[in-house]
């Protein structure tokens, strides 16, 4: 049964798919506006948007699983996506996000509004323990490190600087786009979806829903 928490923390969760969408946006914005700024700059700003596009995955982790992350140390120590992620497993091995190809369809007398199959992903999506390590490699980029490292780092354009972030920007939309999130028990499910490809559409960008009892794993 779908209680008054769990409404609170599914408008938590879309508030949070909200910003993930802004922050994905920004970065295909970031790299193909024109403009003075030095490209190693401009990729600094787009794993800027990474990192926390991978905090954000984290804390709507969390938001999702408030049933067994009520507890002082998730919310008010945790902070780490690495570390949210790492302990959360420990709780609940199958917290993270499963992307789906949703399927639509049309109404029926028992469903007037239609409903939605899901059918596995077919491209490459953010795993988890690639999110871990996206999440190292944006603080390597995003800080100066050793005096050593700092000698070795020239402010030079690069034939491709945007390549790799775009490619790992591409695997985490692939995984948000369309995706659940299943409780410890398999009982209670967050699925939401996020219109990634056509931010200016008359159709709500992000939509979640509370679904009960189990789902195909």
């Amino acid at each position: 049964m779908v209680t008054k928490a769990d409404e609170a923390a599914k408008d938590l969760y879309l508030s949070i798919m909200e910003e993930v969408m802004i922050r994905a946006f920004s970065i295909n914005t970031t790299i193909k506006t024109p403009t003075k700024i030095p490209q190693p700059l401009i990729r600094e700003c787009c794993y800027l948007q990474v990192r926390m596009l991978c905090e954000l995955i984290a804390l709507g982790c969390l938001v999702a699983h408030g049933d067994i992350t009520n507890t002082n140390y998730f919310q008010n120590k945790a902070y780490k996506a690495d570390d949210i992620l790492q302990q959360l497993e420990k709780l609940h091995p199958n917290f993270y996000p499963i992307p789906f190809k949703p399927i639509f369809s049309e109404p029926t007398a028992e469903f007037p509004k239609g409903g939605i199959g899901l059918a596995p992903m077919e491209a490459d999506y953010l795993k988890k323990d690639e999110l871990i390590a996206l999440y190292a490699k944006c603080g390597s980029v995003l800080h100066k490190g050793t005096l050593r490292r700092f000698l070795k780092i020239k402010m030079e354009p690069e034939p491709n600087p945007y390549r790799e972030v775009v490619r790992r920007t591409q695997k985490l939309i692939n995984l948000m786009t369309a995706h659940r999130i299943s409780r410890k028990g398999n009982l209670l499910h967050f699925m939401a979806l996020l219109n990634l490809t056509a931010p200016d559409s008359d159709q709500a960008n992000v939509q979640v829903f509370l679904v009960e009892s189990s789902l195909p794993k």
